[in-house]
């Protein structure tokens, strides 16, 4: 950023400083020559020219390349109309496993709740949902698997939850 100088930035004093530099190299080179020191060489006077029309030249047209063009995209496969049933799962084979465990069978569970003692891990499909409850281990102080409850859409308790774990297992699979 230029800093103004009486009135004017740098830049505007030394733009009018080169200007007088180059008007007073001219103003001096002009009084080098004058049109009377002239004289023609010697030797027969330059023929006359005459303006004859000047032959014109084939200018190429660019030729332009072609395209790069991108192969063809493979057709896209057609979705699956039956996705694979997923291995049925025994929910007492839950009990004693620890959160990783539960979390490679069942996937992320929808929602969590924490009680006193216990961590409920709520997994949800529709019309079901199946509860799995851990609690803490005084071995080692981690969570393992004492018990697991299903319910159907109206709350009501499920005798065998096992076919809403299949639903809930389709669903997840069908997510991703």
């Amino acid at each position: 950023m230029s800093t103004p100088v009486a009135g004017r930035s740098y830049y505007d004093v030394w733009c009018m400083a080169r200007w007088g530099a180059c008007a007073a190299v001219s103003v001096a080179l002009s009084g080098c020559m004058t049109l009377g020191d002239y004289e023609p060489p010697p030797g027969p006077p330059p023929e006359a020219v005459t303006s004859a029309p000047l032959p014109e030249l084939a200018v190429p047209k660019p030729v332009p390349k072609p395209a790069a063009r991108k192969p063809p995209r493979p057709p896209r496969p057609e979705p699956e109309v039956a996705r694979r049933q997923p291995a049925p799962v025994d929910l007492k084979q839950l009990i004693g496993l620890n959160q990783t465990a539960v979390r490679r069978l069942l996937g992320t569970p929808r929602r969590v709740r924490t009680d006193h003692l216990s961590l409920s891990w709520i997994y949800e499909a529709p019309g079901c949902s199946v509860r799995v409850v851990f609690y803490p281990s005084l071995d080692n102080a981690s969570f393992h698997v004492l018990k697991f409850a299903g319910f159907g859409g109206d709350g009501a308790p499920l005798d065998t939850p096992g076919a809403c774990v299949s639903r809930i297992l389709v669903a997840r699979d069908n997510a991703h």
